[in-house]
């Protein structure tokens, strides 16, 4: 039989984490051809690693690696690696050569084809699993076994371009991989992967590298957001950057090659020609609002949030920077150094829970997948070390100030986030709606969120056990999407476990805000809207468990749950919300 392995394009490395200098090093030279001649320092003539002195070979490694990570593409990919095995002891890492990848192809016939210097149309992508397959994937076939147990530890996949310094291309990788469980809730969409013709699936949020020509920040924010929008739901389309700039065109008066970035007014255009419908919120022009409650808002429907952010300093050198907020992290569940606040007319205390938890999880395309961003004050930001090992200056870590934020919404959610809001807050300070009575005068907090009213439905009838309540949840009629505001005490909050929840017309746009509500769900009392008429639900016989409609706006008690559990649109079994 002819040997074929001339015909070979992938290529398996392993990666254990008490080996890592030695492993990574041929990782690099494969991945980084740009700095191929300085990594050969470290193989003898027979392209054997130089380990004679092991202290000796760490500590050399380990410098080299540093210099190099000087390159923003070489420690962003370091960083991820670190991040991984701070998980995982073992890490197998399969190669594919002259992969074609439709993003940067489309930047490739936009602009390098038409370079003086030839640089090539292919790249290469990286398969990583959470453990050793090398032997597996070495194979031109796995079994049953094998391929289940490689897709039960698949970990993502990671584009590599041609261009020095920024070959960082699309970059799917499951966040499960990079937090400890309760610490992030992200929200991510299925994606695919096929190597060496086999399919894999990972739950991800798209993270890519901007090239600085025919990509910056702002272009990348449009793109990943893009991408989870088309990957979860048929309504939208892919773009790539000839798409961007094809608008952009028509909206600037200069050149568009090379990229000098896009405004987020043009962000905000650019996301509504590809049929969103965004809200855009400047922080200077919010009056009495907190932009922090706002991204929260969003955050906590699955929104996946642009922040545009500058430079603390008057330094004018510092261009403005464009991420992607997916998520939160912990929760601060003990309330600690929290005060509540109170409504005017009642003065019902209240906490919103978007002040329970000070860390966002960001894609930034200048720092790792999935980077944490610690909220500093209503309107400022900062970088996290955690998971940057290999990162620039101080400057790289400076304080950030929130200029403004883009929330791509589906179009017909007329109700943004503040209306929905000041809606709760009037009901909290309305005499006949306010839950006070079931507070004993402790505050009560409010948790406010977009949700599909299917998904909403479903969750409560599955999670409910009261006949009744399941009723009135399957017999209301709720608009496609709805603002959902749980009510918690403080021990409930803890466990997840709400009192009270008010539902709010998502589509609803007209002056009088409590005509917006749907729904209010308190023990032992239930209020729910049919079309123009407050209806109230009343058990006739305990037995039949049916229910009377009466046309008003009074409550009717009745025997039902006193709790529920939390709905979410980011945490699922995995720790992880999907579509």
């Amino acid at each position: 039989m002819k040997n074929l392995s001339f015909l070979s394009r992938h290529e398996v490395f392993s990666l254990e984490k008490n080996r890592f200098h030695s492993d990574i090093l041929p990782i690099i030279d494969s991945l980084f051809p740009y700095i191929s001649n300085s990594v050969q320092l470290f193989y003898d003539s027979n392209d054997h690693l130089i380990e004679n002195d092991d202290s000796a070979f760490v500590e050399n490694s380990e410098v080299f690696i540093n210099e190099i990570a000087q390159n923003e593409d070489i420690a962003i990919f370091l960083n991820i690696i670190k991040r991984l095995l701070s998980k995982c002891s073992f890490l197998t890492l399969g190669v594919e050569y002259y992969y074609i990848d439709r993003d940067y192809r489309d930047s490739y016939y936009m602009h390098y084809s038409e370079k003086h210097t030839e640089i090539s149309r292919y790249c290469t992508r990286v398969v990583i699993f959470a453990d050793d397959y090398v032997g597996v994937l070495n194979k031109v076939r796995f079994n049953n076994n094998q391929y289940s147990a490689l897709k039960e530890n698949f970990v993502g996949a990671i584009v590599f371009t041609p261009l020095a310094n920024r070959c960082i291309g699309r970059t799917l990788l499951n966040p499960k991989y990079f937090f400890e469980k309760g610490a992030a809730f992200i929200r991510t969409t299925l994606y695919s992967v096929n190597f060496k013709g086999y399919q894999f699936n990972v739950y991800a949020f798209p993270f890519r590298m901007q090239d600085t020509i025919t990509t910056t920040c702002a272009e990348i924010t449009i793109m990943n957001i893009l991408d989870y929008y088309s990957k979860g739901y048929s309504n939208y389309s892919y773009v790539m950057p000839s798409d961007i700039h094809q608008i952009a065109k028509q909206e600037k008066y200069d050149r568009h090659i090379p990229s000098g970035g896009l405004s987020y007014e043009l962000i905000s255009r650019i996301l509504y020609r590809a049929g969103l419908a965004p809200k855009f919120y400047m922080s200077q022009k919010i009056d009495d609002k907190d932009i922090r409650h706002l991204i929260s808002y969003y955050i906590e429907s699955g929104i996946p949030v642009a922040i545009g952010t500058s430079s603390i300093s008057n330094d004018k050198n510092k261009m403005g920077h464009s991420i992607v907020c997916i998520g939160h992290g912990k929760c601060n569940y003990s309330l600690s150094l929290i005060s509540a606040k109170r409504t005017p007319n009642l003065q019902c205390q209240y906490i919103n829970s978007a002040d329970l938890y000070n860390e966002w999880i960001v894609q930034d395309d200048m720092s790792v997948p999935y980077c944490v961003f610690k909220q500093i004050g209503s309107d400022r930001i900062e970088r996290q070390k955690g998971g940057a090992e290999y990162s620039k200056s101080v400057d790289f870590f400076e304080t950030k100030k929130i200029d403004c934020i883009v929330a791509p919404l589906y179009k017909r959610m007329y109700m943004d986030a503040i209306r929905a809001e000041d809606t709760v807050l009037s009901i909290l300070d309305d005499e006949m709606y306010s839950p006070q009575e079931y507070l004993n005068n402790s505050p009560v907090i409010f948790r406010l969120f977009l949700a599909s009213s299917r998904h909403l439905k479903t969750f409560r009838i599955s999670s409910i056990r009261n006949n009744t309540i399941c009723r009135l949840y399957q017999e209301i009629p709720l608009s496609q999407f709805v603002w959902v505001c749980e009510l918690y005490t403080k021990n409930g909050y803890a466990n997840q476990k709400a009192f009270g929840e008010i539902i709010l017309d998502a589509t609803y746009s007209g002056p009088n805000l409590l005509e917006s509500c749907l729904m209010i769900n308190y023990p032992n009392k239930h209020l729910a809207q049919f079309f123009d008429e407050a209806s109230l639900f009343l058990i006739d016989d305990p037995y039949e468990q049916s229910m009377v409609s009466k046309e008003s706006l009074d409550f009717v008690e009745f025997k039902g749950p006193n709790e529920f559990s939390a709905y979410s649109n980011l945490q699922d079994k995995q720790g992880f919300r999907t579509n």
